[in-house]
Protein backbone atom coordinates (compact mmCIF):
# COMPACT_ATOMS: atom_id res chain seq x y z
CA UNK A 1 0.00 0.00 0.00
CA UNK A 2 1.25 3.14 -1.17
CA UNK A 3 1.51 6.10 1.11
CA UNK A 4 -1.27 8.46 -0.66
CA UNK A 5 -3.43 5.70 -1.25
CA UNK A 6 -7.05 6.12 0.29
CA UNK A 7 -9.11 3.20 1.77
CA UNK A 8 -12.45 2.70 3.83
CA UNK A 9 -14.10 0.33 5.11
CA UNK A 10 -17.66 2.02 3.81
CA UNK A 11 -19.37 1.09 7.73
CA UNK A 12 -18.06 -2.51 7.84
CA UNK A 13 -15.41 -3.47 10.27
CA UNK A 14 -12.62 -5.55 8.72
CA UNK A 15 -10.43 -8.19 10.62
CA UNK A 16 -6.74 -7.74 9.92
CA UNK A 17 -5.61 -11.77 9.56
CA UNK A 18 -1.81 -12.45 9.30
CA UNK A 19 0.15 -15.71 10.41
CA UNK A 20 2.22 -16.00 14.13
CA UNK A 21 4.01 -18.97 13.13
CA UNK A 22 1.59 -21.80 12.26
CA UNK A 23 -1.29 -19.86 14.07
CA UNK A 24 -3.94 -17.49 11.84
CA UNK A 25 -3.77 -14.56 14.45
CA UNK A 26 -7.33 -12.06 13.58
CA UNK A 27 -7.39 -8.23 15.06
CA UNK A 28 -10.03 -5.74 14.25
CA UNK A 29 -8.52 -3.26 11.92
CA UNK A 30 -9.55 0.23 12.85
CA UNK A 31 -9.68 2.70 9.84
CA UNK A 32 -7.53 5.43 9.90
CA UNK A 33 -3.87 6.02 10.90
CA UNK A 34 -3.54 3.03 13.76
CA UNK A 35 -5.24 0.37 11.24
CA UNK A 36 -3.05 1.52 8.00
CA UNK A 37 0.50 1.56 9.79
CA UNK A 38 -0.57 -2.14 11.24
CA UNK A 39 -0.94 -3.12 7.87
CA UNK A 40 2.16 -1.40 6.39
CA UNK A 41 4.15 -3.34 9.27
CA UNK A 42 2.89 -6.74 8.71
CA UNK A 43 3.82 -5.85 4.63
CA UNK A 44 7.60 -4.74 5.35
CA UNK A 45 7.51 -7.37 7.66
CA UNK A 46 5.93 -10.53 5.95
CA UNK A 47 5.37 -9.05 2.31
CA UNK A 48 1.55 -9.17 2.72
CA UNK A 49 -1.67 -8.56 4.71
CA UNK A 50 -4.68 -9.63 4.47
CA UNK A 51 -7.86 -7.62 4.69
CA UNK A 52 -11.15 -9.12 5.30
CA UNK A 53 -14.67 -8.08 6.55
CA UNK A 54 -15.57 -9.25 9.82
CA UNK A 55 -18.50 -11.82 9.43
CA UNK A 56 -19.21 -12.11 13.10
CA UNK A 57 -23.06 -11.03 13.25
CA UNK A 58 -22.57 -8.29 16.04
CA UNK A 59 -19.85 -6.88 13.72
CA UNK A 60 -21.72 -6.82 10.63
CA UNK A 61 -24.22 -4.64 9.27
CA UNK A 62 -25.81 -6.57 6.79
CA UNK A 63 -25.67 -9.65 9.33
CA UNK A 64 -27.64 -7.17 11.42
CA UNK A 65 -30.10 -6.48 9.01
CA UNK A 66 -31.31 -10.00 7.91
CA UNK A 67 -30.87 -11.22 12.02
CA UNK A 68 -33.28 -7.66 12.68
CA UNK A 69 -35.82 -9.31 9.75
CA UNK A 70 -35.68 -12.59 10.96
CA UNK A 71 -36.71 -11.42 14.46
CA UNK A 72 -39.75 -9.19 13.54
CA UNK A 73 -41.19 -12.20 11.30
CA UNK A 74 -40.54 -14.62 14.38
CA UNK A 75 -42.53 -11.66 16.16
CA UNK A 76 -45.27 -11.50 13.67
CA UNK A 77 -45.72 -15.03 13.63
CA UNK A 78 -46.20 -15.38 17.31
CA UNK A 79 -48.79 -12.50 16.87
CA UNK A 80 -50.89 -14.58 13.99
CA UNK A 81 -53.47 -16.39 15.97
CA UNK A 82 -55.27 -19.69 14.64
CA UNK A 83 -58.62 -18.24 14.15
CA UNK A 84 -60.00 -21.55 15.36
CA UNK A 85 -58.36 -22.23 18.33
CA UNK A 86 -56.20 -18.90 18.99
CA UNK A 87 -52.81 -20.73 19.19
CA UNK A 88 -50.12 -18.28 18.09
CA UNK A 89 -48.62 -19.00 15.29
CA UNK A 90 -50.90 -19.63 12.48
CA UNK A 91 -48.57 -18.70 9.50
CA UNK A 92 -48.20 -19.77 5.69
CA UNK A 93 -46.86 -23.00 5.69
CA UNK A 94 -47.26 -24.15 1.71
CA UNK A 95 -47.40 -22.05 -1.54
CA UNK A 96 -48.12 -24.77 -3.97
CA UNK A 97 -47.73 -23.95 -7.90
CA UNK A 98 -49.99 -23.58 -10.94
CA UNK A 99 -51.62 -20.59 -11.38
CA UNK A 100 -52.94 -21.12 -14.60
CA UNK A 101 -51.02 -19.39 -17.73
CA UNK A 102 -52.94 -16.29 -19.19
CA UNK A 103 -52.57 -17.90 -22.81
CA UNK A 104 -53.23 -21.96 -22.68
CA UNK A 105 -54.66 -21.99 -19.46
CA UNK A 106 -52.38 -24.48 -18.31
CA UNK A 107 -50.61 -24.65 -14.92
CA UNK A 108 -47.46 -22.87 -14.71
CA UNK A 109 -44.63 -22.52 -11.87
CA UNK A 110 -46.09 -19.53 -10.28
CA UNK A 111 -47.82 -19.65 -6.92
CA UNK A 112 -51.34 -19.59 -6.55
CA UNK A 113 -52.18 -19.59 -3.59
CA UNK A 114 -51.00 -19.24 0.67
CA UNK A 115 -51.79 -22.23 2.47
CA UNK A 116 -51.71 -20.84 6.25
CA UNK A 117 -51.72 -23.72 9.00
CA UNK A 118 -52.10 -23.71 12.69
CA UNK A 119 -49.51 -26.15 14.79
CA UNK A 120 -51.97 -26.46 17.30
CA UNK A 121 -55.19 -27.40 16.69
CA UNK A 122 -54.35 -28.54 12.46
CA UNK A 123 -56.79 -26.09 10.89
CA UNK A 124 -56.01 -25.13 7.62
CA UNK A 125 -57.35 -21.90 5.36
CA UNK A 126 -55.93 -21.69 1.75
CA UNK A 127 -55.71 -18.17 0.42
CA UNK A 128 -55.40 -17.31 -3.73
CA UNK A 129 -52.95 -15.03 -4.75
CA UNK A 130 -54.43 -11.73 -6.30
CA UNK A 131 -53.57 -12.83 -9.91
CA UNK A 132 -55.67 -15.01 -11.67
CA UNK A 133 -53.31 -15.62 -14.33
CA UNK A 134 -49.56 -16.05 -14.43
CA UNK A 135 -47.39 -14.86 -17.06
CA UNK A 136 -46.65 -17.23 -20.15
CA UNK A 137 -43.01 -17.17 -19.37
CA UNK A 138 -43.42 -19.29 -16.12
CA UNK A 139 -45.25 -21.65 -18.15
CA UNK A 140 -43.72 -25.17 -19.58
CA UNK A 141 -46.25 -25.56 -22.45
CA UNK A 142 -45.48 -22.14 -23.99
CA UNK A 143 -42.02 -21.71 -22.87
CA UNK A 144 -40.02 -23.93 -23.93
CA UNK A 145 -36.78 -22.67 -22.87
CA UNK A 146 -38.28 -22.65 -19.24
CA UNK A 147 -36.21 -24.70 -16.94
CA UNK A 148 -37.56 -28.44 -15.60
CA UNK A 149 -35.14 -27.88 -12.56
CA UNK A 150 -37.84 -25.70 -10.99
CA UNK A 151 -40.10 -27.50 -8.45
CA UNK A 152 -42.93 -29.34 -9.81
CA UNK A 153 -46.49 -28.14 -10.33
CA UNK A 154 -48.88 -29.64 -7.30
Amino acid sequence: MARGDEWSLAGQVAVFATMHGKERVIAPLLEGSLGRQAVEDNVARTGKAFIETDMRAHRNPTRMRVIRRAAVNLIRRYRSLCPACDHPGFWVTDRPLGLPCSWCGGPTNAVRADISSCEGCGHRVERPVAATTADPGLCNDCNPEMKKERRKVS
